[in-house]
């Protein structure tokens, strides 16, 4: 993409920055209080993010991946040199990782009595692409699990998933799953931080994954820009929401010599001219 190009999409970004991110944006049926927690919005002063009370907030947190894999821990028992050997398998789903292990309650417990206080939960755009190609409607968490792990494992790791989590049911779909993350986070009072991690679902990152710069191979940057103001107004409810990032991790597009010859420039065409409004309404870009 010519650097033209580069900057006429962070206008763009700019533009919409104004209807996604402003403080007003956050309004929802349950309106954000700034006289209670998480006593938002977050703004920059300086080197420090601060509450609405004037206090630093610093984020001392966990990642939680839903941008890409679901594992799937295959006891190997046929192994006799080691009967407890486990196989890691990495298959596509796009919901928040780990549920068929533990209830959402039970790892956000978890992070918390570390002494953490928020989350990284990431997503993928090509989920929100994929709800743009099924007429608006987002996919169960069944069928995500069935299409990931097939016919076989999928039925099991969903039915380990609904035992760990009993409020779920066949209806329950991706993004229904992201709500109750954000609610629990909001019970136990965990900050979320809300990332784009990828566009292709899948795990990150390396130079040469399609993913790296703007219309790099999987980096489509109109669907990206729709992804980012589709997940801006469905997370806008999230009272536990206090940060979004743009993407994670922009890096060099090592796999497309043209792309990374005409519009890779991190320092003079990206980080230099990011407006201060992303700034002051505490987006973050990179990791």
């Amino acid at each position: 993409m010519p650097r033209s190009l580069l900057r006429s999409s962070l206008l763009h970004l700019l533009a919409l920055s104004g209807t996604l991110f402003a403080p007003p944006s956050w309004g929802s049926p349950l309106p954000r209080q700034s006289d209670s927690w998480p006593y938002g919005p977050f703004v920059v002063s300086g080197p420090e993010m601060k509450n609405s009370r004037g206090d630093s907030i610093v984020y001392a947190g966990a990642n939680w991946p839903g941008h890409g894999e679901v594992t799937l821990l295959i006891h190997a028992a046929a192994i006799a040199v080691n009967p407890y050997v486990t196989v890691l398998t990495l298959h596509i789903a796009v919901i928040p990782d780990g549920l068929q292990y533990q209830s959402i309650e039970f790892v956000v417990s978890k992070i918390k009595s570390l002494g953490m206080n928020s989350i990284r939960l990431t997503y993928a755009i090509q989920m929100v692409d994929q709800i743009y190609a099924n007429g608006g409607k987002d996919t169960t968490v069944q069928q995500s699990f069935t299409s990931a792990l097939g016919s076989t494992n999928g039925p099991k790791v969903y039915a380990q998933f609904l035992a760990k989590n009993p409020s779920f049911n066949s209806s329950t779909t991706r993004l229904d799953v992201f709500d109750a993350v954000a609610a629990e986070c909001a019970k136990q009072q965990i900050h979320v931080h809300l990332d784009n991690h990828m566009s292709r679902a899948a795990w990150c990152c390396s130079t040469t994954d399609g993913n790296s710069w703007f219309n790099d191979n999987d980096y489509n940057v109109s669907n990206w820009l729709r992804g980012l103001s589709y997940m801006a107004s469905h997370a806008k409810s999230w009272i536990a929401l206090t940060s979004m990032s743009l993407r994670n991790e922009l890096r060099a597009p090592d796999n497309n010599p043209t792309l990374k010859s005409q519009s890779y420039n991190w320092r003079d065409d990206y980080a230099r001219k990011l407006p201060e409004t992303f700034i002051n309404y505490t987006q973050k870009i990179g990791k």
